[in-house]
């Protein structure tokens, strides 16, 4: 693939510049799959397992399709289709991110705001460091959502600061200060470096250009580490990505040739590279980073459009969709509009959401495992979409439209998890243990978990029983909307 190329007259060198009506949400729409619930109060369920923002007398448990949701008695408008729910908030946004706990992050020029899953507002910050017309280009949110990273640059300084806002004090602090060598754009390719050399005058409008309109396109954090990128402009300058430590701020190590972050896993973060000095050539491969760890994957289907999650790369060419797992080589390919871009592959690798140009907002979903794409939004709302994000499985998913906040749910079909750690062979007849079980989708939250059928306490201290001989264990969690894991163990007592 090439990308064309851009150039300024003088110099032959480009650089990018980068640059519904609405209704009151006072109401909390929040839905689940669970085909067989019934109206219940919330005082007849186990509430040490359910969400805290959920024990609420105004909730009431309804029925939508084939789940059941929880709502406000007040609902305002949506949109419904396919057995999903969307709605437009009256929030501002520049951008935003969601929680897998639910919460949602909003940045409105200078304000960071922090709402619940009910979207009632839990607090603001205002970046008052900030000049009051500057607006960051970008959120990079902890995963734990304790802290954010926003970048200022100052392009007269020709520096470039990451600041570190904290949202449990509210606190705003200067984490780095990258100087003018490791401004988002400075990695020029050998061709410019050579004129650069040679000509003073090239070198100061080049340099110029850079200080005056770069910015890096965002990051993510993980492991104490907050990985930031910029990507190359064809013809110009190579990308990069600089891993930088946390605690002790200072950048530890960088990725050269670097072209765009496809997504993230739980462990891994997937990207691919330019090929060639002119950056003008994607490399036909994608690249898997565990810890530092780079394991390269040839294929010959890359592309600008495309996304990770979990094991599967989807990719867009044309109009064809293509779906390669990664472990299995397996591919699978479906027909998609003229122009479909992906906006976001879910963590778990399960899903993909896809934007269709057309008269309006068109977003449709892309499902692993039933192989189906279906739409979830069809023009009922005008704009593009931007700054999505979703949960582990897309359950609940947030964007940006014409600079307000969107908000939406579809099926909640991710399983519990349960972690317990027991030990093989002991020679005492009781020993104490605790497991700890959580739901992935914050929407559903844990209904039971049990031991051998009977119910057992989540996150705490317990005794258990042995019998002489092999004990068999059989852990079983489910949540609200009816998916189930079970784990088996096995205790030898002598």
């Amino acid at each position: 693939m090439k990308p064309k190329k851009r150039f300024i007259p003088a110099f032959f060198i480009g650089l990018t510049i980068f640059l519904f009506t609405s209704f009151n949400v006072a109401e909390q729409f929040l839905k689940i799959r669970y085909p067989d619930a019934q109206k219940n109060s919330f005082n007849e369920e186990r509430n040490d397992l359910l969400p805290s923002w959920l024990m609420s007398e105004k909730m009431e448990i309804k029925h939508y399709r084939d789940k059941i949701f929880y709502v406000f008695p007040r609902l305002g408008e949506k949109v419904e289709k396919n057995n999903t729910l969307i709605i437009q908030t009256e929030i501002p946004a520049n951008h935003a991110v969601i929680l897998n706990n639910g919460k949602i992050i909003v940045q409105h020029h200078r304000k960071i705001s922090l709402y619940a899953p009910d979207l009632s507002l839990i607090k603001e910050i205002n970046l008052d460091l900030f000049p009051s017309d500057f607006s960051p280009s970008y959120i990079i949110a902890d995963p734990e959502g304790k802290f954010l990273i926003v970048g200022k640059p100052d392009r007269r300084q020709k520096t470039y600061t990451l600041y570190k806002v904290d949202l449990l004090s509210n606190n705003i602090s200067p984490l780095i200060n990258l100087d003018k060598w490791h401004f988002p754009g400075i990695a020029p390719i050998k061709r410019a470096e050579k004129i650069i050399k040679e000509n003073p005058e090239f070198a100061a409008d080049y340099f110029s250009l850079i200080y005056q309109f770069e910015d890096f396109e965002g990051g993510f954090i993980r492991d104490g580490k907050l990985y930031i990128w910029f990507k190359p402009d064809y013809g110009s300058y190579k990308g990069r990505l600089y891993v930088i430590s946390l605690d002790n701020p200072r950048i530890i190590s960088q990725i050269n040739d670097f072209n765009l972050l496809t997504g993230l896993s739980s462990r891994n973060f997937v990207y691919t590279k330019t090929a060639d000095d002119d950056a003008s050539e994607l490399d036909k491969a994608v690249y898997v980073n565990n810890k530092g760890k780079e394991k390269k994957y040839n294929l010959s289907f890359i592309t600008n459009n495309m996304k990770y999650g979990n094991n599967h790369i989807f990719a867009i060419r044309d109009e064809s969709l293509r779906v390669i797992n990664l472990k299995s080589k397996e591919s699978k390919e479906v027909l998609v509009p003229k122009n479909a871009e992906i906006l976001f592959a879910t963590p778990s690798g399960n899903r993909a959401f896809i934007y269709k140009p057309g008269q309006g907002t068109f977003i449709m979903l892309y499902d692993v495992r039933t192989g189906t794409l279906t739409e979830l939004l069809s023009g009922e709302v005008k704009g593009f979409p931007h700054s999505f994000t979703s949960t582990y499985d897309g359950e609940s998913f947030v964007f940006v439209v014409e600079n307000r906040l969107m908000l939406g749910y579809i099926n909640d079909l991710s399983r519990p998890v349960i972690s317990v750690r027991l030990p093989d062979t002991v020679d005492v007849r009781t020993i104490e243990f605790s497991v700890n079980a959580y739901d992935r989708a914050f929407v559903s939250g844990l209904k039971n978990l049990e031991l051998n059928g009977k119910p057992v306490s989540n996150h705490s201290e317990q005794s258990l029983s042995l019998n002489k001989g092999v004990n068999r264990l059989t852990f079983r969690a489910s949540d609200r909307a009816g998916n189930i894991t079970t784990i088996r163990k096995q205790i030898f007592a002598k």
